[in-house]
């Protein structure tokens, strides 16, 4: 997930965003084209090219096994989790080093109909933060979508 520690220097430079006092957290509230200008912004800072990911590529990414400490709803013998975002950088890492791939905040990727958010997100119950999950999504800002990109390598 990308966390608006990394977005900050986008936003400073954009002035199209103001970075969040939590820095830790995953960037949500902002709508899709924001999302793909910072990944054009961040192609040409680097000379590397940045994208959304094509929902197979997400789910290649993701693997099926969802970590069992995701950040979903869940309330079950005093284990209470799913009320809030939490920091980008914690948690059980999957097969591909990718955290909160399921759960925190959905992320928007690529589909053949267009955008969706996929995995789920932290007020969906436990069950439903799995790699099945992909809404359809209009692109708008929302607390529960955030992103994370895809680096082409040739």
């Amino acid at each position: 997930e990308i966390s608006w520690a990394q977005l900050s220097a986008f936003c400073d430079t954009s002035r199209r965003c103001d970075a969040r006092a939590a820095e830790e957290l995953p960037v949500t509230g902002v709508d899709l084209d924001l999302v793909r200008d910072y990944a054009g912004w961040l192609s040409a800072q680097t000379g590397f090219t940045y994208r959304l990911p094509e929902l197979d590529e997400w789910l290649r990414a993701a693997g099926r096994k969802p970590d069992p400490n995701r950040n979903c709803r869940i309330n079950a013998g005093g284990v209470e989790r799913g009320k809030r975002l939490v920091a980008t950088d914690t948690g059980r890492a999957n097969g591909y080093g990718l955290l909160h791939v399921f759960g925190n905040a959905q992320e928007w990727v690529n589909s053949e109909t267009g955008p969706v958010a996929a995995g789920g997100a932290y007020r969906d119950p436990i069950e439903h933060c799995v790699a099945e999950t992909a809404r359809d999504h209009d692109g708008s800002a929302d607390e529960m979508t955030g992103f994370r990109l895809v680096r082409e390598v040739s």
